[in-house]
């Protein structure tokens, strides 16, 4: 059993360079652990997550990983607790699985959503990931509890739009169903994860961290619940044409799977079809994404912004 030094707060362990930084109103960028357990290699996951804290506190702001550790629901991971969560293999926790998990005292990486959930409870306003969960293809009905949290929970949210297994259209329908915003970071088009665009117009974008910040500011003052989502693409330098992703995928679908192992079995075949540039865009992006909700996450704390 690891012995923790974090405080409590709201039944939630926060380590004690977060819990400093949430009382001083400093910037804080919460960050999902199922992208390490469930999303990388193991030998490319640690290095991702040191780079991620490195670009994060360059910003100046303070990088808030969350899992759920022994039972505990964590908010700022040590290196030893990542490592121990990789090694343990925790399973991936969504929002429906979270209070199972802490129930019984498991290991487990949170989903986007489930880091949502952590983040809000706490009092951060800013999240950062790679892309997030959708609907899947078909006529089954699986859907990310990603999207329920988007609908209700007033955060921010970096990505590189969802991922690239799923049906964007219906993922795009749902999204302005639940009402949540979502813009392009300097670009019109939906970015496709692997692609940086898919063909998809955005409904608007923002060329700035102020511009993001006056944005989910006017969702605050309309009374508007959802969060405010933020696409942004891939780099350039690294990401695939959207045909090679497309055969990938469709290559990977021909593999039965189903329930919560299918996202990441699927992600997992069309990463190994896309080659190793895949896992290199996955770490590339995510440390983007990381940077960017950095800067937005300065600019909330400089203007005093309470939610």
């Amino acid at each position: 059993m690891i012995e923790s030094q974090q405080s409590k707060s709201n039944g939630i362990m926060i380590s004690p360079a977060i819990a400093g930084s949430l009382a001083a109103g400093g910037a804080i960028v919460a960050l999902e652990t199922a992208v390490f357990t469930h999303g990388l290699p193991r030998d490319a996951a640690v290095p991702c997550v040191r780079e991620i804290r490195t670009s994060v506190k360059a910003e100046g702001a303070d990088p808030a990983i969350c899992g759920v550790v022994e039972g505990r629901p964590t908010i700022g991971m040590s290196d030893l607790e990542i490592e121990c969560l990789l090694t343990a293999e925790g399973e991936k926790t969504s929002p429906a699985t979270l209070p199972r998990v802490v129930g019984l005292r498991q290991w487990a990486g949170t989903t986007a959503g489930a880091t949502m959930i952590l983040a809000h409870h706490v009092g951060i306003t800013c999240v950062a990931t790679g892309g997030i969960g959708g609907v899947h293809p078909g006529a089954g009905h699986d859907v990310s509890g990603d999207l329920t949290c988007l609908g209700r929970l007033p955060l921010i949210v970096i990505c590189s739009g969802a991922k690239a297994i799923l049906d964007l259209d219906a993922t795009m329908e749902v999204l302005e169903t639940l009402g949540v915003t979502v813009v392009g970071y300097r670009t019109d088009e939906l970015p496709g994860f692997y692609t940086c665009t898919t063909g998809r117009r955005l409904p608007g974008r923002v060329e700035s961290p102020h511009e993001i910040m006056a944005v989910w500011r006017a969702a605050r003052s309309v009374g508007s619940p959802a969060s405010l989502v933020v696409m942004n693409p891939p780099p350039a330098h690294l990401a695939f044409d959207a045909p090679a992703v497309e055969a990938a995928v469709r290559r990977a679908r021909q593999t039965p799977c189903a329930g919560p192992s299918a996202t990441p079995t699927l992600l997992r075949l069309v990463q190994e079809d896309l080659g190793p540039r895949s896992v290199q865009l996955n770490q590339a992006l995510l440390v983007a994404n990381a940077r960017l909700a950095a800067q937005v996450g300065i600019v909330i704390s400089r203007e005093g912004y309470s939610r």
